[in-house]
């Protein structure tokens, strides 16, 4: 026994076999920890049959080592993942698991087991509109066995669950869907037996649009992916043709940033009126022909009068972008413009001196007329709501040009009693305010109307080195927290130049009519209906049919002087609501 032990040659015989199995046991070990997919299909397989059994954690357990794993197992633990996550309720974690499924294009009959999860995850979440589009997709690309079960959850989406503006934007997306025509012209009958025939012409003028053709059928300009084209009229040719091209710039602009983010697309189509009525006319009726419904335009008011009467007996749609003829928006319903009114100006207008300029206390001089009554109590209100304080608050008779006695009761020094002097008269009578104030040694802020924007009273400005604040006739783009989405950048990226005023207009015109279609203005007359509900505060306060957009996408534009520099203002953050009723200022005049 003791020579066995201590015999070297006996254990130096077997190390070469030893040291082999060694490094044949590490390099299985390194492959293994290296490689798990050799240990995949039998831990998929128990992730399966767990969630086949109800044991949904201890599927989403055992799938989970895999999920980022960019081949066959990696997917299958999505699918496994993502189901037992439905079944648990946790729909919005299961679209997540699908993400880059989802992002993938080229969708077929070998992702049905995907979208079959979605469009559960997506019906759990009561995002039926969305459940629907995928359930719509499963129908045209999954194998007969999805097929069927995928109608069967589409028809009881439609029964139960969507309304009319959501299965004409199906039906737009899935054009002469037998389910769809059928579901569309259901609702139509239903809400006529009902008695609600405003809501079942709406139904009726969307069904035929993409059922069969008809009288309403979709526009030839329109391409595949438009759900409206908007007919844009401005003057491209002639001597205000800088004028038309920044208007149609700026709904083109509008154009690829809305339809980037919205459910319902917009097609432009563009015609030259070269500023002749004549010709204004010609396109309106060329576009008209062609089966646009919904217009923008144009520039001038005689053209835009005219434009907008021919589409008023036609029962299409107007958006008056620039022109300033209040007679437009009083056409009656479907003729609107979007330039900003004078009550939205003052509330601009306050809001601005009180948080670019400061203002806490103003002064407040008016022209004894109507007109003037009007402005300076729709100004009272706008302060109070700001909460500046009007520490003087005088009449004058209109057409008066010498303030000097004012001034002296005053004692002369007026930037001592008030921040800032408001005035809403006319030319003449401002010229002759503002100078004799500014020999007082008052330089401003001075606030106006938009009467106040004139080559006489810029020189005055100059001279004297004066402040003054005054609204504009037209909105600006908001500015977004986003450089990707924000109007200006944008247009100055595809331009190479600044947006100018016309540039705004046509983003504000094409904005509110993608929100109203947004909305629910599926067709020319749900459209139109929408637009009457954005315009019901204007023709409240007497001023037409006049569009608002949000402060989120445009605001009034204001226009600071600063002596001879000169430069934009838009009021943000928003204004306060005015308040209503009357006011102990309504009466009269108090100092």
């Amino acid at each position: 026994m003791p020579a066995e032990r201590t015999d070297p040659d006996r254990w130096t015989a077997f190390q070469p076999q030893r040291r082999a199995l060694r490094i044949a046991l590490w390099l299985v070990l390194v492959v293994l920890s290296a490689s798990p997919s050799m240990a995949v299909p039998n831990d998929l397989e128990d992730a399966r049959s767990a969630l086949q059994q109800g044991r949904h954690a201890s599927a989403m357990a055992r799938a989970r080592p895999w999920l980022q794993r960019e081949d066959a197992s990696g997917r299958e633990a999505r699918l496994i993942t993502a189901e037992a996550q439905v079944e648990l309720g946790q729909f919005a974690a299961a679209l997540r698991t699908l993400g880059p499924l989802m992002a993938r294009g080229g969708r077929g009959a070998q992702d049905a087991g995907w979208m079959w999860i979605v469009a559960r995850a997506f019906q759990g979440q009561g995002l039926f509109l969305e459940a629907a589009d995928w359930w719509l997709t499963l129908e045209r690309e999954a194998p007969p066995r999805l097929a069927r079960p995928a109608r069967a959850a589409l028809a009881s989406l439609l029964e139960q669950r969507l309304g009319q503006a959501e299965i004409a934007y199906l039906l737009w997306k899935y054009p002469r869907h037998a389910q769809l025509c059928e579901a569309a012209q259901a609702y139509a009958r239903e809400e006529r037996r009902r008695g609600h025939l405003r809501e079942a012409r709406r139904a009726d003028a969307a069904v035929p649009r993409h059922c069969g053709g008809g009288a309403d059928a979709p526009p030839a300009t329109a391409t595949a992916h438009d759900f409206f084209t908007v007919g844009v009229l401005a003057p491209l040719n002639g001597a205000y043709a800088r004028y038309g091209i920044s208007l149609t710039h700026g709904i083109d602009i509008a154009r690829r940033l809305k339809n980037a983010r919205a459910r319902f697309p917009l097609g432009i189509e563009i015609a030259d009126t070269q500023g002749d009525p004549r010709q204004a006319l010609e396109a309106v009726a060329r576009l008209h022909d062609a089966g646009v419904r919904i217009f923008v335009g144009e520039i001038f008011s005689l053209n835009t009068l005219m434009i907008a009467s021919y589409l008023h007996d036609r029962n299409a749609v107007l958006i008056s972008p620039a022109a300033t003829d209040s007679t437009i928006s009083h056409l009656g319903a479907g003729v609107y413009d979007c330039l900003p009114g004078a009550q939205e100006q003052l509330r601009a207008l306050v809001t601005c001196a009180a948080e670019s300029l400061g203002v806490r206390r103003v002064a407040l001089l008016w022209p004894e007329e109507p007109q003037g009554r009007r402005w300076r109590n729709d100004f009272r209100r706008a302060a109070q709501a700001r909460g500046l304080a009007v520490v003087l608050d005088r009449a004058y008779r209109p057409g008066r040009t010498d303030f000097t006695d004012l001034i002296g009761e005053l004692g002369g020094q007026l930037h001592e009693r008030f921040d800032a002097l408001c005035c809403p008269g006319d030319m003449r009578e401002l010229v002759g305010l503002l100078s004799q104030c500014a020999q007082s040694g008052f330089l401003g802020p001075y606030l106006g109307a938009a009467g106040m924007e004139g080559d006489l009273l810029t020189r005055i400005a100059a001279e004297f080195s004066l402040t003054t604040l005054h609204p504009t006739d037209a909105y600006r783009a908001a500015p977004d927290a986003d450089p990707q989405v924000d109007f200006a950048t944008r247009y100055q990226e595809l331009y190479g130049e600044p947006a100018d005023a016309f540039a705004h207009r046509g983003w504000v015109a094409l904005s509110c009519i993608a929100r109203a279609v947004e909305a629910g203005g599926y067709c020319a007359e749900a459209l139109r209906e929408r637009l009457e509900d954005a315009s019901a505060r204007s023709l409240r306060e007497g001023g037409g049919r006049r569009i608002e957009p949000p402060p989120t996408i445009a605001a009034p534009a204001l226009l600071l002087r600063d002596g001879a520099r000169e430069r934009i203002l838009l009021p943000l953050p928003p204004p306060p609501p005015l308040p209503v009723g009357p006011q102990p200022w309504d009466a009269g005049a108090s100092d």
